[in-house]
């Protein structure tokens, strides 16, 4: 146990930072979870819409099934990087692998789309 002031104040500030950073973290695999079960058992519909050509110029407030929970899930990974809960490389990964689930339940396999997915600014 700290017995200076400034050590005290310290612990505090590394506390809740520490309930911060587990909240942000909790948050982001939350959303990376709900996406990969909702591509599991995708509708016929969410499929279709899920394609290059018609997720480029989609925004959240027009999305629907799966797009929403696919902008959702970048947004948060996106969030996640400003907040400094994970390293921009670790975002694009995460990005990247969760394309690359569209793709091959799209039945596009090793294709890499033509249009790169949308990110979020």
């Amino acid at each position: 146990m700290p017995n200076k002031a400034s050590a005290i104040k310290r612990v505090r500030q590394t506390e809740r930072r520490n309930r911060f950073n587990r909240r942000n973290r909790s948050r982001l695999r939350t959303f990376i979870k709900k996406f990969r079960a909702a591509l599991r058992k995708p509708a016929p519909e969410d499929l279709a819409l899920l394609e290059p050509q018609k997720l480029s110029g989609v925004n959240k407030k027009t999305a629907t099934g799966l797009q929403k929970v696919y902008l959702e899930a970048v947004s948060i990974i996106d969030k996640s990087v400003q907040k400094g809960i994970i390293h921009r490389n670790t975002a694009a990964r995460y990005k990247s692998r969760l394309w690359r689930r569209i793709a091959t339940t799209l039945g596009q396999s090793k294709v890499q789309p033509e249009v790169p997915p949308p990110t979020l600014t």
